[in-house]
């Protein structure tokens, strides 16, 4: 793109994730639709394998 005299800048370098996005991406982590590694690839660098619930932790409702 800097061929083209315009470069992205730096706030648009990372995809940012809404706060809506995400809860959709863990809910369907907790019903089993997706798997933890498609739940990180999906919050972009976001969230951390050790932030993810453990399977146990999917069992228990709120």
């Amino acid at each position: 793109m800097e061929a083209l005299g315009w470069a992205p800048q730096p706030d648009l370098a990372s995809v940012r994730v809404s706060p809506a996005y995400a809860q959709a991406v863990m809910e369907a982590l907790r019903n089993r639709r997706i798997t933890r590694a498609r739940a990180l690839e999906l919050m972009h660098g976001h969230t951390a394998e050790a932030d993810l619930p453990q399977d146990d932790d999917l069992e228990i409702a709120p």
